[in-house]
């Protein structure tokens, strides 16, 4: 079975994100429009194409009330406190999260942090054997993407496939990178 795993969708790290990046936008309004598009993309891109939807908290948290936790999306644990998580810099079993999933045939990561947790897991699970790709659409870079004319609700396109000058030196450099990565592909 496909899977789809969000990071800690939790308040703590929703908070940061919306206070950082809701200039120019009523607080309000903001927090829906983020809400709206974020259980949107999920839906489109992953539930109605047949993966099972998972979220991971820590073992003392609960989902933030953005996520529209539906009945068949399932909540794995990771094993570890927030306050040790961030008092100690202790982070989870990657193997403790992903072997909850039931070997996924795909596995598909997103959430909260692009270049922490999230790289920690997908990295795990890739030299595991695992098809694995990370969303960046939706990580925290989805606060800053949804403001894009151009952003794509139901898909997500890999920068690889995007249509971006990739004779230009920096999209060379970005490339040369993910080569190395290939959950990022």
């Amino acid at each position: 079975m496909k899977h789809f795993l969000f990071m800690y969708p939790i308040e703590e790290y929703f908070n940061v994100e919306i206070k950082n990046r809701s200039y120019g936008f009523n607080k309000e309004y903001y927090v829906e429009r983020v809400k709206k598009k974020l259980n949107k993309c999920i839906d489109l891109r992953y539930r109605q194409k047949g993966f099972q939807i998972n979220y991971a908290l820590f073992n003392d948290t609960k989902i933030s009330k953005i996520i529209e936790l539906k009945e068949s999306d399932n909540v794995v644990r990771n094993g570890l406190n927030f306050e040790r998580h961030i008092k100690e810099k202790i982070y989870p079993d990657e193997n403790f999260i992903i072997n909850q999933l039931n070997n996924p045939s795909k596995l598909i990561i997103s959430g909260f942090h692009m270049w922490d947790c999230v790289e920690k897991v997908a990295k795990r699970a890739y030299k595991s054997g695992f098809d694995v790709l990370v969303d960046e659409d939706l990580t925290e870079f989805f606060f800053s993407r949804i403001k894009e004319r151009n952003f794509i609700l139901n898909e997500y396109i890999p920068y690889k496939k995007r249509n971006l000058d990739k004779n230009s030196w920096l999209m060379k450099e970005i490339l040369k990178i993910r080569e190395e990565t290939p959950w990022l592909s």
